[in-house]
């Protein structure tokens, strides 16, 4: 949660004030829901009597000592809302949504079109409930096309179909790596929770609502934008060998200790010769390949990195740690997941946050930072743990929430009373 102080010294967060709906299932639109929430809104989650699928997916759903279970990947996307348990396949639950986003000011989802339009759920049909009302779509592959209604994890849609599954399978011996589980989701959830914002930004000016909307698949090639631009200038896409490349000192390399490094040399014509002198290796000259004239470095690509790589399997990390900062040469050692996580340079960042769940002492924080920082992060809610608040808020008096818990239509936690 961020916060800033406003005139009266009190802390305010810049979306203090709107009101968000969120309708959906897994990750892409409970994170831009999770951003909106972090920035000051409240957020209001709409899941089925029996919880989001997301609740239990995922390798990282663990039952801990003494039974309690916790879901961390879950938390990450959902901390900071209220939920409210509905069925949104009867009519008295359909309606109870529709009356929240009629008071309401954004309303989020990455429900399929065609589930959107069974539930009435369209921004058509909530936008003539709520002209003021900023809506925001995630899908898979965009509207309006055949494979509008395809549904995509971002395994799929983002990894799969939008070049990179393949672009880094051709470093790998023809098979992509397994992608990072939510990656596109979170990707698109960020972009989303921008297109929000400056959606309410415009709605100051205007007072009329608009629609908002992004997938998987458009954010993937926009992540892409630097070889897609240049693939669309030449029509010939960047080869993804690391031997091949037009920038062989932009690269890595294994060490004499087994360790990988990353050279970040962009502008050999000016750093050739420094770089050659610390490498000090008879494979890598400077008065080479021009003295590092580009041209020459692109054409002899395999060449070049060839030698790079013996220059550099002569010494360990630590020494070459050492004289490339002395020289002032970018570069950065390889990790893995173990060490960021106890990387001062993440902690620095403000890359984790303590929370209050009991079980979940460190959480990945947010992306980015507005204002002061709270020390902590809310847990995420229970499944309809906000429903009988949410209900009563509309005007629902205790006798009709209790029978529309009876009936099916909506549900609060097993241990919670009828209230």
């Amino acid at each position: 949660m961020v916060t800033a102080a406003d005139s009266d010294g009190m802390t305010t967060t810049p979306l203090d004030g709107v009101r968000v709906v969120e309708v959906g299932a897994m990750a892409a639109a409970a994170a831009c829901g999770a951003l909106l929430a972090a920035w000051g809104a409240d957020v209001v989650k709409v899941e089925p009597p029996w919880g989001d699928l997301g609740r239990d997916a995922g390798a990282a759903s663990k039952t801990l000592e003494g039974g309690n279970r916790v879901n961390p990947r879950f938390e990450l996307h959902n901390r900071g809302k209220r939920s409210v348990a509905v069925d949104l396949d009867t009519l008295p639950g359909r309606k109870i949504v529709i009356d929240l986003v009629a008071g309401s000011d954004v309303f989020v989802t990455n429900a399929l079109p065609r589930v959107l339009e069974r539930f009435g759920l369209t921004y058509r049909d909530l936008a003539a409930h709520n002209e003021r009302l900023v809506y925001g779509q995630i899908t898979g592959y965009g509207l309006g096309g055949p494979d509008e209604n395809r549904a995509s994890f971002d395994h799929g849609a983002f990894w799969a179909q939008t070049g990179l599954a393949a672009y880094f399978a051709a470093s790998c011996g023809g098979a992509p790596p397994q992608a990072s589980g939510g990656m596109g989701d979170r990707v698109a959830g960020v972009v989303l929770a921008g297109a929000v914002s400056a959606a309410l930004a415009g709605r100051e000016r205007t007072g009329r609502g608009s629609f908002v909307t992004t997938s998987l698949l458009r954010t993937g090639i926009w992540m892409q934008g630097s070889v897609l631009s240049d693939a669309l200038l030449t029509g010939k896409p960047s080869p993804p060998d690391r031997y091949g490349t037009r920038m062989p000192t932009l690269n890595w390399f294994r060490t004499a200790d087994d360790r990988l490094l990353y050279l970040q040399v962009m502008d050999p014509e000016r750093d050739w010769e420094r770089l050659t002198r610390t490498l000090d290796h008879p494979a890598v000259r400077a008065t080479d390949h021009g003295g590092g004239l580009r041209s020459d470095l692109a054409a002899r690509s395999a060449e070049v990195v060839v030698a790079l790589e013996e220059a550099f399997a002569s010494r360990p990390l630590a020494e070459w740690a050492a004289r490339l900062d002395a020289e002032g040469i970018r570069w950065e050692p390889v990790v893995d997941h173990a060490a960021v996580l106890e990387s001062r340079r993440a902690d620095d960042a403000g890359a984790f946050v303590a929370t209050d769940h009991p079980d979940l002492p460190r959480a990945v924080a947010d992306p980015c930072t507005i204002g002061d920082q709270r020390p902590t992060v809310p847990r995420a809610p229970a499944a309809g743990a906000d429903t009988v608040a949410v209900l009563r808020g509309l005007g629902l008096d205790r006798r009709r929430i209790a029978a529309l818990i009876d009936q099916g239509i909506v549900a609060i936690p097993r241990e919670a009373t009828n209230g």
